[in-house]
């Protein structure tokens, strides 16, 4: 990064962050493979986006509160708690380091964690949006929730969302009508009536370029509410 760019605030911008385990990503290498694969699979999502794997930056921070030279987890909770100061209620201006002895069993088994961040390097808004979004859907495929990809036009085209559960009217997902989709997990039901009013369409795993992929005709209204299938 030039001087230039840090003076004048032109720095790259934290799309996401998510809490990651000692045996799953937390060094940069294997962080940055799963998240290449996630730009891919997104770039082939949603047609109009591109976004390049070269405009991130993978970043591994771990937390540590406790001295990184002890390796057992138990003895690392009482080197915590050896560096805490108590105090009594008979002289409650100095502090104190309690006893092993009284030292209570309720210490937590982990002193340490790891926090993976993901920063974007482009400058536009718009390019930033999808960035975020495609991090978003990555975390919640990791998550195992259960999502559906909706469009205003055929084709996976028009403005889109990520809905993850019951929406009675699309207005509040950020879109006004569904007219293709892409059922990402899950089975959700379509319906052509806001609030779950009017014939529905029930969909499983797959793509829906337009209405009468998912059952409907050419008279077919587009679905302007849509609801997670629970049972």
């Amino acid at each position: 990064m030039k001087l230039e760019d840090v003076v004048k605030r032109r720095l790259p911008k934290c799309v996401g962050e998510t809490r990651i385990t000692q045996t799953k990503h937390n060094d940069k290498q294997s962080l940055q493979e799963e998240w290449n694969k996630a730009v891919d699979e997104w770039n082939k999502l949603i047609p109009t986006v591109f976004l390049d794997k070269k405009d991130f930056i993978i970043d591994t921070i771990q937390l540590d509160y406790s001295d990184k030279k002890t390796k057992n987890k138990a003895e690392k909770s009482l080197d915590l708690i050896k560096k805490v100061y108590f105090y009594r209620k008979r002289n409650p201006t100095e502090g104190i380091n309690i006893k092993e002895y009284e030292i209570s069993s309720l210490l937590p088994k982990e002193s340490t964690e790891y926090v993976g961040r993901v920063y974007y390097t482009k400058k536009s808004d718009e390019e930033e949006r999808d960035a975020k979004e495609c991090f978003r859907w990555w975390r919640l495929r990791e998550d195992g929730v259960c999502m559906i990809l909706v469009f205003d036009q055929e084709e996976f085209r028009g403005n889109r969302s990520l809905i993850t559960g019951d929406c009675p009217s699309l207005d509040s997902c950020d879109i006004t009508e569904v007219r293709s989709c892409k059922v990402l997990s899950g089975v959700w039901d379509l319906y052509e009536g806001p609030h779950y009013r009017e014939p529905s369409y029930r969909l499983q795993e797959a793509e829906y370029r337009n209405h009468e992929a998912w059952g409907g005709s050419d008279s077919t209204a587009p679905a302007l509410s849509v609801k997670r299938v629970t049972e």
